[in-house]
């Protein structure tokens, strides 16, 4: 798919990142990474960002950040100015330039309490991670409102690929561990870059959910790949104490719902069938 212009992807050399760029025409793709061998433009978000190096671009897909509960508790001082004032000082200069801009968010946002929220479910994070994520939200929104770029948040259920860990070393094992009493609600690599490139050629403002259509647990999941031939004869030993319950942290909302998306975008929550034919 092509968009007018040049397309920034902040972080490019990630799991959804670098699947965004692989998915533009390479002449209109920039993209940033902190690894210097990486083959794009340095930009460390960890340090202060000097915006006059900031290429021109007409679309930009903030990828970059500190993931995860556990690394954000590890250095939230590190996570904030990577996920909070980094993330805007690049996001900010972009929508003052009239670009659009899309920053990807998390289930987090909506801490333990929250049951399916939709696009306009009030946030509640009680992690770090989700507290970074909901001020860059919230930050990213006010500024649109005085500047002439549009911005879009897309907060995403949880992504896979054939490439990722967890489904990499469940396919070398004979025998898969897999929880069930860990959730999670699947989206496929390949559906979250379509909506996200359908939300950017529309230049859709606002905030917009990418979800699987079905919440199951870890072991349920596995046992699905099995069931489709997809863990060759691997035997599922279902197991417990794999919600973060067990560490002391209350387990984290999963799963979104997306009305406001499929009204105005047309997407669907992706079928856990369509899901697994992409992995």
């Amino acid at each position: 798919m092509k968009l007018p212009g040049k397309v920034l992807v902040v972080g490019a050399d990630g799991a959804i990142g670098a699947a965004l760029a692989s998915a533009l025409p390479r002449a209109s793709v920039l993209g940033t990474s902190r690894r210097p061998d990486s083959g794009w433009l340095p930009l460390d978000l960890g340090m202060p960002i000097n915006t006059a190096i900031l290429p021109d671009a007409q679309t930009v897909f903030l990828c970059a950040g500190i993931n995860g509960f556990s690394a954000c508790d590890a250095d939230p001082a590190l996570a904030a100015r990577v996920n909070v004032e980094s993330t805007l000082a690049v996001g900010v200069h972009y929508l003052r330039r009239g670009a659009h801009v899309v920053f990807l968010s998390s289930t987090a946002v909506f801490g333990a309490r929250a049951d399916a929220p939709d696009e306009v479910t009030p946030v509640s994070p009680d992690t770090s991670y989700g507290a970074f994520k909901c001020a860059s939200e919230v930050a990213l929104h006010a500024a649109a409102r005085s500047t002439p770029g549009p911005c879009t948040i897309v907060r995403l259920t949880k992504v896979l690929s054939s490439q990722t860990p967890l489904l990499q070393k469940w396919r070398s094992e004979a025998t898969v561990d897999a929880f069930t009493d860990s959730m999670v609600c699947p989206v496929s690599l390949p559906f979250v870059i379509q909506g996200l490139l359908q939300i950017a050629q529309r230049r859709a403002a606002g905030c917009f959910h990418l979800a699987g259509a079905q919440t199951l647990s870890y072991a349920a999941l596995a046992q699905a790949l099995v069931q489709q031939g997809q863990l060759a004869n691997a035997v599922v030993r279902e197991t417990g104490q794999g919600s973060r319950e067990s560490s002391g942290v209350q387990a984290q909302c999963v799963s979104l719902t997306m009305p406001q998306t499929s009204q105005k975008l047309g997407i669907r929550a992706q079928t856990l069938e369509d899901c697994l034919q992409d992995l």
